[in-house]
């Protein structure tokens, strides 16, 4: 392998961790997004506004969507494998921050 072959190996590798990197933040911002709407749900948040964690739960669902989808990864069975209600799955791409 040529010393060029390598830069573009290495520059490809950096790439490929930092889509993971990306990926796997935003399924941590969507398990997060989704537990605040559970946890409001049982009664153990006070304080907090129902519909805003609805928003932020369905704008991080949406960002997890489009980045899968941006690797080639599969989307169909995102809502039954992290549990994503229909109101937070039918919110996606109707709200923006302006809104709260």
């Amino acid at each position: 392998m040529s010393a060029k072959e390598k830069k573009l190996a290495a520059v490809q590798a950096e790439i490929a961790a930092e889509r993971a990197a990306a990926l796997g933040r935003a399924e941590a911002r969507l398990t997060k997004a989704l537990d605040a709407v559970r946890r409001f749900d049982a009664g153990e948040m006070k304080g907090k506004k129902r519909e805003r964690l609805l928003d932020d739960a369905s704008e991080a669902c949406l960002s997890y969507v489009v980045q899968r989808e941006a690797l080639g990864l599969p989307t169909a069975d995102l809502q039954s494998q992290y549990g994503v209600t229909d109101e937070i799955w039918n919110r996606m791409g109707t709200t923006t921050p302006s809104d709260h």
